[in-house]
């Protein structure tokens, strides 16, 4: 049961991160917000993949359903604020930097 708990407040935490990066400013400017009133807000980093992982390693990986698998790697993919995300752009960065000199 923990584990169900675990993976939902994950997903949530995923969802809302992928919201706040992807969504939440075209939805604005659909809105007709203009970009000087806009306030950038953060997402919550690495919770909601951790929670995500620490869940499916658990109890719901034992189901052994192809589902569960992919909802959970597709949560994980998603959500921004992830370990995966910072690293990927850390490179992308560098390699920005180094197209520079």
């Amino acid at each position: 049961m923990t584990s169900w708990l675990l993976f939902a407040a994950g997903g949530f935490v995923c969802l809302l991160n992928a919201y706040l990066s992807w969504l939440r400013y075209p939805l604005f400017r659909l809105r007709g917000g203009q970009p000087d009133d806009y306030r950038w807000v953060s997402g919550f980093p690495w919770i909601g993949s951790l929670l995500v992982v620490v869940a499916w390693g658990g109890e719901i990986r034992e189901q052994g359903s192809l589902a569960l698998d992919v909802l959970a790697w597709s949560l994980v993919a998603v959500d921004t604020g992830g370990i995966h995300w910072f690293l990927l752009i850390m490179v992308c960065q560098g390699l920005k930097g180094r197209s520079r000199e």
